[in-house]
């Protein structure tokens, strides 16, 4: 799951098929666990569910050498997920 979310935050095409940009940073983070939460949990996510993912995300922001930000911090919500299809 790392390696995978690593090459789809690192693709900028790739990226903004999963996180189209809209807002701030933190409503495109939002958004994004929104949209992508459901597909992979099969469902809606619950609002404490929302939550931890976004606490997930901030931290990411912040916990990679090699990237920052958005991008960092979604990086971080997709090996959480531990999701490994095709985008």
């Amino acid at each position: 799951a790392s390696e995978l979310a690593l090459a789809w935050t690192s693709d900028p095409e790739i990226l903004a098929r999963l996180a189209p940009a809209a807002g701030s940073d933190e409503d495109r983070a939002r958004a994004f666990i929104t949209n992508f939460g459901e597909r992979v949990h099969r469902r809606p996510l619950e609002p404490a569910q929302l939550t931890e993912y976004l606490s997930v995300y901030q931290l990411g922001t912040t916990s990679f050498d090699d990237s920052t930000g958005f991008a960092a911090g979604a990086r971080l919500v997709l090996v959480s997920f531990g999701y490994t299809a095709t985008p």
